[in-house]
């Protein structure tokens, strides 16, 4: 019996770089339950991978731009948190980097 297979690739651009291909191949069986869950499933496992890129590298840039602002217009340099924030979505986990406005000792 020959199987089939569906490739499923979502490409696309992000603020500061190209995000990588991301892709699923499908076997696809002659008979079977779940052919449709199967495939859905997989579909919304590559897109939701895309999205969590875009929304990661979108907040981190919102965050630097607000500090940036504020460093414009209040003095003082802008610096990275050691730790990323981290979110949990209908997307799944993703986490960015998030920045202070530094203005030396207090």
């Amino acid at each position: 019996m020959m199987q089939s297979s569906i490739q499923i690739a979502l490409t696309g651009s992000s603020l500061s770089q190209e995000v990588p291909p991301i892709s699923t191949v499908i076997e696809v069986p002659k008979t079977g339950p779940f052919l449709m869950d199967r495939f859905e499933l997989d579909a919304l496992t590559a897109k939701h991978e895309v999205i969590r890129v875009a929304l990661s590298e979108t907040c981190e840039a919102l965050m630097r731009q607000a500090a940036e602002i504020i460093v414009a217009n209040q003095g003082g340099v802008v610096k990275e948190h050691r730790t990323s924030y981290r979110v949990d979505g209908e997307v799944g986990h993703f986490s960015f980097p998030t920045y202070a406005v530094w203005r030396g000792r207090r």
